[in-house]
Parts: structure tokens; C-alpha cells; sequence
């Protein structure tokens, strides 16, 4: 599991709180809220599930974000506050790049489901769902398209209380016409996330 120290969970559960309430305030959500459109979906392989341990495939390097692991070609680049890495050089001085992945977690606090969390970051369009667990917290993975962007991802939900759970994710996306060149190197990404 991540871990979770008392105090650390707490502040991020509370700034999470603040972020999520400002967000509904203004209308927003935890999703691009971009408009969906159609397109040939890319199914996670099976590769694409985390497992409890992984391996990191040679030349990539070690990541971590919330306490969470994960692996990324040795040429990518990252912001470790944002929780965004992508391919060969660039910044996130105009927001997130648009082949990158994304990683962080989403309070679930009481009357909040694992559900909503993925239709929200989603924007209702998860595709391809595959239902499983990871060192027995409940798991989903599968694609999804928001306007001009594929994505892949694996949502993972950790019980912190009895009334508090956060659910973990990371995305990987590309523009739908590169999204076939990074397929591998997302599914490769999604199979060392480790919570």
C-alpha cells in the first residue's frame, strides 16, 4: 500500500478537501471536462494492470508521487510537485504536455464513491474496463477519449478510515493520431505503478 503517515494523510486529505470544494464551487470536476468523441479504442493489455511489485525495464527510471512508485523511459522529464512527466525535453510552463502521463489521488470522503472519482476524471467515457486488485485494494483500468486526446489509466482505491478513501490513479495520454507510437511505452508505465 502507499505509505501513509497520520499527519501527511491528513494535510493531503484536507488540501484535497479545499481543492475539490473549490472545484465544485466553480463548477469543475476532477476530469478534462473536454467534449468526448469516437474514436478506435485502444484496449490496455494485460501488462497494463499494476502489480504489488514490478519490475523496472532497463534504461527507465524510478518515480514517485504520493508515495506511490512507477517507472518512465529514461528519457522523459518530469514535474514531481504536478505529478506530470513527459517524453524528451519541454515544461509544463503551458500546461500539462499533450503526450504525458499524470498521477495523484482523489479524496473519496463519506457519500463519495470509487465510482464517481473514475466517471469524473473520465468525463463519463471509460472504456474497456477491466475490474481486478492490487495488493487488495480495488483496482480499474481501461481507455477513454476526450476530444482529441486517447488515454489509458488504472484507478486504484485505498481505504485510509472507515469513512475515508482515496483513489489513486494514473493516465497516460496522447494525441489520437500519435497515441498508437506510445501505447507500449503507456501500458509499460501503468504495469510498474505500484500504490
Amino acid at each position: 500500500m502507499c505509505k501513509s503517515s497520520g499527519k501527511r494523510t491528513r494535510m493531503l486529505i484536507a488540501m484535497m478537501v479545499l481543492l475539490v470544494t473549490g472545484l465544485a464551487a466553480c463548477g469543475g470536476g476532477g476530469g478534462e471536462n473536454e467534449d468526448t468523441a469516437a474514436t478506435d479504442d485502444a484496449v490496455p493489455s494485460e501488462s497494463a494492470q499494476p502489480a504489488a511489485s514490478a519490475e523496472i525495464p532497463a534504461g527507465w527510471t524510478a518515480a514517485e508521487f504520493n508515495d506511490c512508485s512507477f517507472a518512465v523511459p529514461g528519457d522523459w522529464n518530469g514535474d514531481a510537485d504536478a505529478g506530470v512527466w513527459w517524453p524528451g525535453e519541454g515544461s509544463m510552463a503551458m500546461g500539462r504536455p499533450a503526450t504525458s502521463l499524470h498521477t495523484g489521488g482523489m479524496p473519496m470522503l463519506q457519500g463519495a464513491s470509487f465510482e464517481d472519482r473514475i466517471a469524473n476524471r473520465t468525463n463519463n467515457a471509460l472504456e474497456n474496463r477491466r475490474d481486478f486488485t492490487v495488493a487488495g485494494m480495488q483496482a480499474v483500468s481501461g481507455n477513454w477519449t476526450i476530444r482529441d486526446k486517447k488515454y489509458v489509466g488504472v484507478f486504484i482505491k485505498e481505504e485510509i478510515s472507515a469513512d475515508v478513501a482515496v483513489a489513486h490513479f494514473l493516465d497516460c495520454r496522447a494525441p489520437v493520431a500519435d497515441f498508437p507510437a506510445y501505447e507500449e511505452v503507456f501500458n509499460n508505465i501503468i504495469a510498474t505503478f505500484t500504490p
